[in-house]
């Protein structure tokens, strides 16, 4: 449980920049990183036993984190490199990327869950701006117009913002993220 409140610490205040600013810092993603690396290090090296801090590990299950083991975590960890096209096309930031793969290093394979209610959280929060704004009939045609571009073209192409004609709209996917990552919670743990 040490290991979910300190990425849901993480997850809060990266998500309030992401809002504030429309981006996620390198070196908030950093330190999230490296909380849950020294999280990983220290849970095979510290277990509580007795009231007393034993070291090396003898039994995995008194493990006084709980994070997944190492092979977990590199899965966690590359699992979202699924999301590069999305960026590739500008549909996503290099940030949202980075931040599902910190999210990875705590909870494995399980990105995936968070991943899809992250991004379940924010097409929720961009249908209600585009209906408060009155844009969602232009943006459904303008994503029409896009995928024929790309039928046209028989290739990749960059959305770019001319398509539109009602004014940038960003999601902020770290902001999304902390409403995901406790979905994630009370999906798994209820």
């Amino acid at each position: 449980m040490t290991a979910y409140i300190l990425l849901l610490f993480w997850l809060i205040i990266i998500g309030l920049f992401d809002i504030k600013s429309g981006r996620i810092p390198n070196i908030f993603i950093f330190f999230m990183t490296l909380c849950g690396v020294l999280l990983e290090v220290l849970s095979y090296f510290v277990v509580l036993d007795n009231n007393f801090i034993n070291i090396p590990i003898i039994d995995r299950s008194l493990r006084l984190f709980e994070v997944m083991d190492v092979r977990c975590a590199v899965v966690g960890v590359m699992l979202p490199l699924i999301l590069l096209p999305l960026w590739i096309i500008r549909a996503l930031g290099a940030g949202d990327i980075k931040l599902m793969m910190a999210i990875g290093i705590y909870i494995g394979s399980d990105i995936l869950f968070v991943m899809f209610y992250t991004f379940l959280a924010a097409a929720l929060y961009g249908a209600i701006m585009l209906i408060r704004n009155k844009a969602l009939i232009s943006r459904i045609k303008s994503a029409f117009i896009y995928s024929a571009v790309m039928l046209n073209s028989k290739s990749v192409v960059e959305y770019k913002d001319g398509i539109r004609n009602d004014g940038a709209m960003v999601v902020p996917i770290g902001g999304c993220a902390p409403v995901g990552f406790i979905v994630y919670l009370i999906t798994t743990f209820a």
